[in-house]
């Protein structure tokens, strides 16, 4: 994708999550606490991300108690960062939804926590940049947000920033939407508010290549065929 057409495609993804402040049914897709009838399947989201978290710190035979930075990449209205906030001492949430961020500031405050740093990206570059944010996290997360990117290529730019925020020893969980050569879940160029559950998407085997030719060590692959959904399991 040219850098006309990405930029002309960010810009209207930007448009559409920023809309969750007005609309009911973004606010549902970027898991808004007030929009789920079910409080404890809301927390159950987050929960199962959780112990995701902790079964990648069994394989690389660390202590999840001593993992205290944490970033999210898209957290939506904050249902991870709300389990999280348990564990951690720092976090960050990246997002190109001011009115995600604004919910999930609103969130953690209810719980008097007060140390979440959110992060505005305004444009495809991924500007602010995160120089004095590199080497110092030690666990990244991202679910149900590379399905939403504006293009594959641009999910790499975002994969790569995430291994350079990465300390030595840190670690990731990352989730796709996998390419499984249907028209419904294959890869799309245009039409992102028609198509933005969907947009982006990988092959299982592609996806892994990518991750280790920036850098990463994959470890695990958790498959869910119902969502098309991926986990991979990353080491730094």
């Amino acid at each position: 994708m040219d850098k006309n057409n990405l930029t002309s495609i960010f810009d209207e993804a930007k448009n559409y999550w920023e809309a969750a402040g007005q609309h009911s049914l973004i606010r549902q897709y970027s898991h808004w606490r007030n929009e789920w009838k079910d409080d404890e399947e809301w927390l159950a989201y987050g929960r199962r991300n959780l112990l995701m978290f902790e079964e990648l710190c069994k394989m690389v035979n660390t202590d999840p108690q001593k993992f205290e930075t944490f970033l999210e990449w898209g957290p939506g209205g904050g249902a991870n960062l709300v389990v999280f906030s348990e564990r951690m001492k720092k976090m960050y949430g990246v997002d190109i939804s001011r009115s995600n961020l604004k919910e999930c500031h609103s969130q953690l405050e209810h719980l008097s926590y007060f140390n979440f740093e959110s992060i505005v990206l305004q444009d495809a570059s991924m500007s602010p940049t995160f120089q004095e944010l590199h080497n110092s996290i030690q666990f990244i997360l991202s679910t149900a947000v590379f399905q939403h990117f504006p293009s594959k290529e641009y999910g790499i730019s975002v994969l790569s920033q995430m291994w350079q925020l990465l300390c030595d020893s840190g670690v990731a969980l990352i989730q796709i939407r996998y390419d499984d050569l249907s028209a419904t879940f294959s890869a799309k160029t245009d039409n992102y508010s028609q198509n933005a559950l969907t947009f982006t998407s990988y092959r299982v085997e592609e996806f892994w290549q990518i991750c280790e030719e920036i850098g990463f060590q994959p470890l695990f692959i958790r498959l869910l065929p119902r969502t098309n959904y991926a986990y991979f399991y990353l080491k730094k």
